[in-house]
């Protein structure tokens, strides 16, 4: 009878601790993207090189709230317009559209009008131009580009 009661306390204890214990040591956590113009020129794949060799990804857009996002930023750091690499392509398949940043297909875009064209086969990598739409082009234009870093906001339980 007694090792009964004692495994019914140490269960109650676990019920009624675990959860307190989980917040310490895992707490919650939400993931925010933090975006950064990088303001000198390189191809496609030199792009994606130099925001993994600063621990950050060539940028990837999943929604139309964070294209507007990126678009406003852009517009509030006095970006006129111009071309900026971004992490999509066509590169794997020659045909699916996807983002090399996080690995995912696309299934948002904000295409300018008349593309993807796909120019003489060649245009596989995908850019943000002048009015801040999407266009496709070849790789190996030199543009500006935008790094991607996620931020990692911890909540701790306070009581």
């Amino acid at each position: 009878m007694e090792m009964k009661r004692s495994v019914i306390a140490s269960i109650l204890l676990f019920v009624l601790i675990g959860p307190i214990y989980g917040q310490m040591f895992y707490p919650k956590h939400a993931i925010t993207k933090k975006y950064h113009l990088i303001k000198f020129a390189a191809t496609w794949h030199g792009a994606l090189s130099h925001c993994h060799s600063i621990g950050m990804h060539l940028v990837s857009i999943s929604s139309q709230a964070e294209n507007n996002r990126i678009t406003k930023q852009l517009k509030d750091e006095g970006y006129g317009g111009g071309r900026i690499w971004t992490s999509g392509t066509r590169l794997s398949d020659d045909v699916t559209w996807e983002w090399m940043g996080n690995g995912k297909r696309m299934n948002f875009t904000d295409w300018g009008k008349g593309q993807p064209s796909n120019d003489h086969n060649s245009e596989k990598c995908m850019e943000i131009y002048g009015s801040y739409k999407w266009n496709d082009c070849s790789c190996d234009r030199k543009n500006y580009f935008i790094c991607e870093q996620d931020l990692i906001e911890y909540q701790y339980c306070t009581n």
